[in-house]
């Protein structure tokens, strides 16, 4: 079991992990990590014959809580993940991992116990994060790895070398050590997000989870209509989410935060799209002034000749306000593929083959088909068919023919841009 650790010491660390509680189960995401901080046997996981793929892994957050004259970290497993590739670029490692399911923490006080227990197990890992030295003009102090012993000690400027001051935040055990609950649900996303609300470093904190691009069709029932969610696809590096063009696709936001967590309200958030890929957008930016909402954003795409690679993000927009609070929020980027539907490109390009093939068929051309030799020797009843109605035949030809090229033609002018 891989453990991927992000703290609460920069702000873009703990953007990390909202962004790991935002997006969909299947999107792949990526984390890095400076040499040091990443465990010998990693490291050797990596460089061996075989490395990390397909393996299972816990996001955890850490986040920097005083006990007494030290500080420690207070770990938060928030969702497991499936490691899809592990490489090494200069002294940095990177891993790309897949999203799969939440954390299950369960409600109320259920929930306080479960984190207890998480972070008791996650405090028994060899070499488990510690936050930074503390530090003033006469000396250092926290607590810090002794790495003969595998136990947690003062700091000790004289032990140079045989002391890891900082713990790893990427590594590995041999072994699920958390029997850890999980959920796929929002259910189980929102027991995650109702603990982090808690917590001291993300009680001021925007969740939202992206449930994914839906496409709203007919039903079967005359009069009503059902969502379908539109599956993402990837080449094992970027996930992409292919959007029918010419039609509307609506993507689905769930905001949720702890109703007696701080007020925060209102906060905007604005969605960026590709104008020349998106021709309308039911809204730029979300109001968000509850403590819980759906946001259904609707997008209706354009017609394109071949498919077309465009972005889509959200980001936060602060408030000109100074009465409101700014907050961290996630940002979400999904790479949407604009295709066209490859029924339409058969039926077009197989109605202008067929066509002139029909119009060649004259009575005289039948009457041979018919009488020839491939027929009578091998389906002598058809070919005597053909060949007694060749009139009859060469003219529903030439009415096939034209259908076929008005349905063609139609489809053109509807479905693709020269309609426009």
């Amino acid at each position: 079991m891989f453990y991927l650790f992000s703290s609460d010491s920069t702000p873009r660390y703990k953007t990390d992990i909202l962004d790991v509680l935002c997006y969909p189960t299947g999107h792949i995401f990526r984390f890095r990590y400076q040499d040091h901080y990443v465990s010998d046997e990693v490291k050797q996981l990596v460089v061996g014959k075989k490395p990390p793929k397909n393996e299972k892994g816990i996001v955890v957050y850490a986040e920097r809580e005083s006990k007494g004259a030290y500080s420690q970290f207070c770990f938060y497993p928030i969702r497991q993940i499936t490691i899809e590739r592990v490489f090494v670029q200069g002294s940095i490692y990177y891993v790309d991992f897949r999203l799969g399911a939440f954390i299950d923490y369960g409600r109320g006080a259920n929930a306080r116990k479960k984190q207890s227990e998480y972070h008791e197990q996650i405090r028994k890992l060899n070499y488990h994060p510690t936050p930074l030295l503390q530090e003033d003009n006469t000396h250092r102090w926290g607590k810090v790895w002794d790495i003969a012993s595998k136990t947690l000690v003062d700091y000790d400027e004289n032990q140079t070398g045989k002391q890891l001051e900082h713990g790893y935040y990427f590594t590995h055990e041999a072994a699920s050590s958390l029997g850890e609950v999980l959920g796929m649900d929002p259910i189980a996303w929102q027991s995650v997000v109702d603990v982090l609300g808690h917590s001291p470093t993300m009680k001021s904190c925007l969740f939202f989870l992206t449930t994914g691009f839906y496409r709203v069709k007919r039903a079967w029932k005359i009069g009503s209509f059902q969502e379908t969610l539109i599956e993402g696809f990837d080449d094992g590096w970027n996930t992409k989410y292919p959007l029918p063009m010419g039609k509307t696709v609506v993507l689905k936001l769930l905001f949720y935060r702890p109703e007696d967590s701080p007020n925060i309200y209102p906060q905007n958030l604005a969605i960026n799209v590709d104008k020349d890929v998106v021709a309308g957008i039911s809204q730029q930016e979300i109001l968000v002034h509850s403590h819980y909402n759906e946001e259904r954003i609707e997008l209706a795409l354009k017609r394109v000749y071949d498919s077309v690679l465009s972005a889509l993000s959200i980001e936060y927009k602060p408030n000109v306000d100074p009465a409101v609070q700014a907050v961290l929020t996630p940002h979400p980027f999904f790479l949407i593929k604009v295709t066209v539907p490859r029924r339409t490109l058969i039926f077009i390009l197989a109605g202008l083959l067929l066509a002139p093939i029909l119009l060649t068929l004259s009575p005289d051309y039948l009457v041979h088909i018919g009488k020839g030799q491939i027929l009578q020797s091998r389906t002598k009843g058809l070919g005597d068919f053909i060949a007694r109605n060749a009139g009859d035949l060469a003219t529903y030809a030439k009415a096939l023919a034209a259908s076929v090229t008005l349905i063609a033609g139609y489809l053109g002018f509807r479905r693709l841009p020269i309609g426009k």
